[in-house]
């Protein structure tokens, strides 16, 4: 994986305690930016190294979540302004926030691309660790198999998730988002969010009111 923003690293020693392997050495960049049109360059500089620097990338985001003056946030998904989305953003901060303490020794280990880091970053750290002592994780490791491993993690398994399993799930990711990012939000990206949220709350209502009605005929 790139390196750009790690540290050096040593291999894991010969002895008995091979926890030194994931003794976390990588940090984010230093520098004196804090504006947003800074970041984005830096973002852009990373971002243009492809998928190897997907985890560089995002310790990158997490500190500039961290660093921004409150409001900047949300400048940086102005239309046009970033090479991708404030989905995939967030997703860049789940996995800063997961393997954030991975070294170079562990980096190596893993396998390149968002979408599969993004599950992995959703599992402990002590899973995590042991996934890769036992080359579960490995750097040829594919989004689903990934999937699978962190569905099963959690007491779950793709083909036999119900719906309101699903559901749970999807309600939980909103709540997370919604947590991170309120703060960040502007007045107007805040009605919106109101607007669609009431509109869907009207038609849960409507749907249970006509769920309820057959129970009310028959009694």
């Amino acid at each position: 994986m790139n390196t750009g923003f790690l540290t050096s690293a040593t291999e894991a020693s010969s002895g008995p305690d091979k926890q030194d392997a994931f003794t976390p050495s990588c940090v984010g960049p230093k520098t004196g930016s804090t504006s947003a049109a800074d970041w984005i360059e830096e973002i852009k500089k990373v971002w243009a190294r492809g998928p190897a620097s997907t985890l560089e990338l995002a310790r990158l985001i997490c500190v500039i979540r961290e660093q921004l003056p409150r409001g900047q946030w949300t400048a940086l998904w102005r239309p046009g302004e970033m090479p991708f989305g404030v989905r995939k953003g967030y997703h860049l901060r789940v996995i800063g926030q997961g393997l954030g303490w991975a070294n170079v020794h562990v980096c190596a280990r893993l396998p390149a691309g968002c979408r599969i880091l993004y599950h992995l970053a959703r599992l402990d750290r002590r899973t995590l660790e042991r996934l890769i002592l036992e080359k579960v994780i490995r750097p040829t490791l594919k989004e689903r198999k990934a999937k699978q491993l962190l569905a099963q993690f959690r007491g779950e398994t793709l083909k036999t998730r119900s719906v309101r399993a699903v559901l749970r799930e999807r309600l939980r990711r909103l709540a997370e988002y919604f947590a991170a990012n309120l703060a960040d939000l502007s007045a107007e990206d805040l009605e919106v969010a109101e607007a669609q949220l009431t509109r869907v709350i009207e038609q849960i209502g409507t749907r249970k009111l006509l769920a309820l009605s057959p129970r009310r005929l028959a009694s």
